[in-house]
């Protein structure tokens, strides 16, 4: 037996008599239409019949305005578009494919309802799901505000300087805590924060909390713009605290007027982050090893940036007087939907 090779292959069509392809468009069981140059109707299928009896149209008359309108574009750009409409309590999708040499396009119909309601009950959980988001954000913030004026109004009724010290420094980690939830509650999205838009907020609010209506220190900032997930602005938020506590306590002794800059950068080889934070007050003492330290601030930064981010930290002096204190961590980033595709 002799077989045909690949070369000797028919066209499954061609067995198909005239009168066999000519059945296909009736024998479709989606909605098939014609639309001439002249917007006029000149053909519809069986399964068409019920929106053309609800449409209230018959052959030869000017198709719907959305699908003529749809047709003849496509007629004039010689190109296919597709086109979605809605149809009572059905959504039809039609995809139109222009014959420019005979004049008139073809539009081939599906029933999208199902896909369309879907959609919306997703989009609808989506929404749903943000409200609560934003609600279990806002409630975090209003609790966190409450606890430290509890902390603040409990310290009001003693005298002893260190508690009312202690008292102040708790309620700034709280408020670099509780900063970042107000952000995303405020923020479009839902997920990150601006990292550099809750440095100012963060430094400014630290700032007001420790000069008490004197002006004698001066910020000064040099940010990009970079987006972290919320389990990276919190334990930056908390390092900048203790750095801010350290210069606002010990680096201008007596009211001495000064400078407090803080810089953000992203590097873009290492995919990291870099914060660098300085001040030009009086500075470290000779031999004075940061890292040997026994005080809470310090343990804190070590703990937070070392090993809660896996990052490196240094100080260094900034000549006779100040100090300058360079970090880095990865960036953390959340897959999206659009990177899980």
């Amino acid at each position: 037996m002799k077989h045909s090779d690949q070369g000797d292959s028919i066209d499954p069509l061609s067995r198909l008599s005239t009168e066999d392809l000519s059945r296909f468009p009736s024998e479709n069981p989606n909605p098939v239409l014609r639309i001439d140059s002249s917007g006029m109707l000149i053909y519809a299928n069986n399964a068409s019949r019920i929106l053309l009896d609800e449409w209230k149209l018959e052959f030869d008359q000017p198709a719907p305005l959305l699908l003529r309108e749809a047709a003849l574009s496509s007629l004039r750009e010689a190109r296919s578009m597709e086109i979605d409409v809605p149809h009572k309590t059905r959504v039809y999708a039609f995809s139109i494919a222009p014959i420019v040499e005979s004049g008139y396009a073809n539009l081939y119909g599906r029933d999208i309802t199902k896909r369309v309601r879907t959609e919306e009950s997703i989009r609808q959980a989506l929404l749903e799901r943000e409200t609560l988001i934003r609600e279990l954000y806002h409630r975090t913030k209003n609790n966190m505000n409450i606890i430290s004026s509890m902390i603040s109004l409990s310290a009001s009724y003693s005298e002893d300087e260190n508690l009312m010290r202690l008292s102040q420094e708790i309620e700034n980690k709280i408020t670099s805590m509780s900063l970042v939830h107000q952000m995303l509650y405020e923020s479009k999205n839902l997920s990150s924060i601006d990292l550099d838009g809750y440095i100012q907020k963060l430094a400014r609010l630290l700032l007001k909390s420790y000069q008490n209506g004197e002006n004698t220190i001066v910020m000064s900032f040099d940010l990009v713009h970079i987006a972290v997930p919320i389990d990276l602005a919190i334990p930056c938020g908390l390092v900048l605290n203790e750095l801010f506590t350290n210069s606002l306590k010990h680096a201008f002794p007596k009211g001495e007027k000064g400078t407090i800059a803080i810089s953000l950068s992203f590097l873009e080889a290492e995919n990291e982050i870099e914060l660098m934070y300085s001040d030009d007050g009086i500075g470290l003492p000779h031999n004075y090893d940061v890292r040997s330290q026994s005080t809470l601030g310090m343990q804190t930064i070590f703990l937070i940036i070392e090993h809660q981010l896996g990052g490196t930290i240094a100080f260094d002096k900034r000549g006779e007087r100040g100090l300058r204190c360079s970090i880095r961590f990865k960036r953390i980033i959340h897959p999206t939907l659009e990177d899980l595709r």
